[in-house]
C-alpha cells in the first residue's frame, strides 16, 4: 500500500496490512455486496480485471469519491496467486458532473418551458432529437411522432426549394438567422414560420437548435397592407415583431450557453478547474435570465402594440427602487454601485407599470455593456419644464465602454447592431423608447463625459408630470 492511500482515506497502510481495520470497513455499505462479488471472481478467474466506482468514509469522517482498478496476477500454472489495485480520489469529479449536470438541467429547463417552438435535430441525419411543448402544439404531432424522423420524412417542408436554400445557408455559415419556411403540420395546414439556429454538440455529435415563430399572420398582413405609405409602414413595423433583433439575441444566447457546455465538458476531468467551471455555471445561468428577459420584452412589445395604453398616477420612486433590486439580484457576481441624486419632491408622472420595464432595461443595460471591475451608475432627478409642459427628468449615467456619436441617434430603433460591443441593446432600448414613446415623453442618450463617448453614456429620460 502506497503513501496515496494515506492521503486519501486519512488511514496508514499499516492499520490496513495489520487488519486493525477491515477495508470493507471503510467502504460505505451499499458498495460492499458488488465489492464482495468482485473480489470472489477476482481471486478465482485467471486474468481478471475491474474498475468500479464507489464511496468510503475517511478517517476525519468525510465521505469521498473514488475509482479503483483492481486486477489479478497468476502464478505459471495461470492460478491467481496476488491482486493488485489503483484507488484515485474522484470526489472533485463527481463534483464538476453535478454541476454540469445543473447546467444542462437548467438548459432544458429554459427549452421545454419556451412559447417560442423550439427543436434539436442531428446534423448526420436531420432526424429529430428533442422538441418542446410549444413545437408540439403548433404542429399537431406527439413528441413520439417527431423523435427519431427527420422533417424530411415526416413531410414538414411544403416548398423543396426552402429546404435546399436552408441548407445550402446552413452549410456556408454555419447557422441559420431568420429564414422564412412554409411548413406543413400534421393536419395538413400550412403555416409560415420563421427560423433560425446554431449548431451545438452534445456527446461529441453535431446538432442543429432551432428556434421558429409562427408569422403566418404576419404575412397575410403584409399582404394586405398597401393603401397608403403611412398606414404599410405602420402594419409592416408591428407585423415584424423585432424579428431581426430577436433571433440575433437568441442566437447569441444559445451560443453563450452552447460555450460554456464545451468549455465544461473540456474541464470536468482537472481538479484545478473547478473555479472555472462554476464561473462557467454562472454565465449559463445568466443567459437563461437573460433569454427569459428576452422573451418578456417581446411580450410587452407586442401588448403595447396591439393594445390601447391607459395611463395613471404613477410616483416614481417606487418602481425605481424596484428595479435597483432586481438589477442587483440578477447580477450578484458583479460589484455595482447605484446612486440615486433626487432633487424632486413631488414626483408623480402620467405612466403606468411599464415604467419598471423602462428602468430594469436601462439599468441592466448599463451592466451589460460596462468591462470595469466596479459598474458605477448615478440616477440624477431633476424638474423640467419645456414649452407649456412639466416634465421629470431622470438621467442614468454610468461608466460603461459608451456609445460613438454616430450611433446615437439610432440606438432606440430596431435592428441588428453590426458592433459587436453593442449587441443585445437593441430589443431592450427598443421597448424602453415604445414605452416612453407612449407616455408622450422623450428619450435620447448622451456621453457620461462631455467630448468623450468612451467614457460612458448619459441616457436621459423626459415623463410628463401628473
Amino acid at each position: 500500500i502506497q503513501g496515496s492511500f494515506e492521503q486519501i482515506t486519512g488511514y496508514k497502510p499499516d492499520e490496513i496490512l495489520s487488519g486493525a481495520i477491515k477495508w470493507n470497513q471503510i467502504m460505505i455499505p451499499q458498495y460492499r455486496e458488488k465489492f464482495s462479488k468482485i473480489i470472489k471472481q477476482i481471486r478465482k478467474i485467471p486474468n481478471t480485471h475491474f474498475q468500479h466506482e464507489f464511496q468510503i468514509k475517511c478517517k476525519d469522517n468525510t465521505i469521498k469519491w473514488v475509482k479503483e482498478n483492481v486486477k489479478n496476477i497468476s502464478d505459471e500454472s495461470g492460478r491467481p496467486f496476488m491482486v493488485q489495485g489503483a484507488m484515485y480520489d474522484i470526489t472533485e469529479q463527481k463534483k464538476f458532473d453535478e454541476i454540469l449536470k445543473e447546467s444542462e438541467e437548467k438548459f432544458f429547463k429554459a427549452f421545454h418551458s419556451s412559447p417560442i417552438l423550439m427543436a434539436i435535430t442531428r446534423m448526420e441525419d436531420g432526424e429529430f432529437i428533442d422538441v418542446n411543448n410549444t413545437y408540439i402544439q403548433v404542429l399537431g404531432y406527439n413528441r413520439e411522432e417527431l423523435i427519431g424522423h427527420s422533417s424530411k420524412k415526416l413531410n414538414l417542408w411544403v416548398k423543396p426549394k426552402q429546404r435546399s436554400e436552408f441548407t445550402k445557408r446552413l452549410e456556408e455559415d454555419k447557422k441559420i438567422n431568420a429564414f422564412d419556411v412554409d411548413v406543413r403540420t400534421k393536419s395538413g395546414k400550412i403555416l409560415t414560420m420563421l427560423f433560425s439556429g446554431d449548431i451545438i454538440y452534445l456527446n461529441g455529435e453535431s446538432h442543429l437548435i432551432t428556434i421558429a415563430n409562427d408569422i403566418t399572420e404576419r404575412k397575410k398582413t403584409e399582404e394586405k397592407l398597401g393603401d397608403s405609405e403611412e398606414k404599410y409602414r405602420k402594419a409592416y413595423y408591428q407585423a415584424n415583431l423585432y424579428r431581426d433583433v430577436f433571433a440575433h439575441d437568441l442566437n447569441n444566447i444559445l451560443q453563450n450557453i452552447n460555450s460554456s457546455a464545451e468549455l465544461s465538458s473540456l474541464y470536468l476531468n482537472n481538479p484545478k478547474k473547478l473555479h472555472t467551471v462554476k464561473e462557467l455555471n454562472e454565465i449559463t445561468n445568466e443567459q437563461v435570465k437573460r433569454g427569459q428577459k428576452l422573451i418578456d420584452n417581446v411580450r410587452k412589445i407586442t401588448e403595447i402594440d396591439e393594445s390601447d395604453i391607459q395611463l395613471d398616477k404613477i410616483n416614481i420612486g417606487k418602481p425605481l427602487e424596484k428595479a435597483i433590486e432586481i438589477l442587483k439580484t440578477s447580477y450578484q457576481m458583479r460589484k455595482i454601485s447605484v446612486q440615486v441624486n433626487n432633487n424632486v419632491k413631488k414626483k408623480n408622472v402620467k405612466a403606468n407599470s411599464l415604467l419598471l420595464d423602462v428602468f430594469e432595461n436601462l439599468l441592466m443595460n448599463a451592466v451589460e455593456h460596462n468591462e470595469n471591475p466596479k459598474i458605477e451608475i448615478s440616477i440624477d432627478i431633476t424638474m423640467e419644464r419645456i414649452g407649456i409642459g412639466n416634465f421629470i427628468k431622470m438621467e442614468f449615467k454610468d461608466n460603461g465602454i459608451g456609445i460613438s456619436d454616430y450611433r446615437k441617434k439610432s440606438i432606440f430603433e430596431k435592428g441588428i447592431r453590426k458592433d459587436q460591443r453593442s449587441k443585445g441593446m437593441g430589443l431592450g432600448l427598443s421597448l424602453v423608447k415604445k414605452i416612453i414613446d407612449s407616455y408622450n415623453g422623450k428619450i435620447w442618450v448622451e456621453n457620461n463625459v462631455k467630448g468623450d463617448s468612451s467614457k460612458g453614456s448619459n441616457f436621459i429620460v423626459l415623463v410628463p408630470i401628473a
